[in-house]
């Protein structure tokens, strides 16, 4: 049977000796499950991040996973599955939701590589990137790992406005003719 209900059955033997079961089926609900807190970019040089599931009491697993943090460093460059099993108790159903993001790696300032800078850094969520060059891509991601912006140069001075930020830390992602460059942006 596949519907919840009560069925009523007669079995027949060959002997002559009929039987009547009555069987009481409940088929309970896959739970619905999510993994939260997980953002779909973090560069290696990203803190840990703590991950959230409901229901409440399941286990995440993945690269960079312990316990309920995600550690970017720990799960290197590259595209990871990050996992939520729950089972419910009362049930034994389980589910899981899985969540892929991607870690990128947060390089320093190369000698002879680009010559960029942040005009004023700190700053209000206003600022210009100096030293550009068209067709160089620039991403900005919070502390968090979610991408706010991303753009592509045009000219060797763009002006960005972060609007509606907290005041903290963020960071500039600069990719150019297969090189790429992290630098710190603060929001005072």
């Amino acid at each position: 049977y596949t519907t919840a209900g009560t069925y009523v059955d007669t079995l027949m033997a060959p002997g002559g000796c009929d039987s009547i079961v009555t069987t009481t089926l409940t088929i309970n609900p896959i739970p619905t499950v999510a993994l939260m807190g997980l953002a779909a970019n973090y560069g290696d040089c990203f803190p840990a991040v703590m991950l959230t599931g409901t229901p409440s009491g399941g286990t995440f697993s993945g690269p960079g996973v312990t316990g309920s943090s995600f550690d970017p460093g720990a799960a290197g460059a590259g595209t990871h599955s990050i996992v939520y099993n729950y089972t419910d108790s009362l049930t034994t159903c389980s589910n899981s939701d899985t969540v892929t993001t991607m870690v990128f790696v947060c390089l320093g300032i190369e000698d002879g590589f680009l010559t960029v800078n942040i005009a004023p850094n700190p700053n209000n969520g206003q600022f210009k990137l100096n030293g550009m060059h068209p067709g160089m891509e620039y991403r900005i991601f919070n502390l968090q790992g979610k991408l706010l912006l991303s753009k592509t140069a045009k000219y060797s001075s763009e002006t960005v406005v972060l609007q509606d930020q907290a005041a903290g830390i963020y960071f500039l992602q600069l990719n150019f003719e297969g090189k790429s460059q992290q630098m710190k942006i603060v929001i005072d």
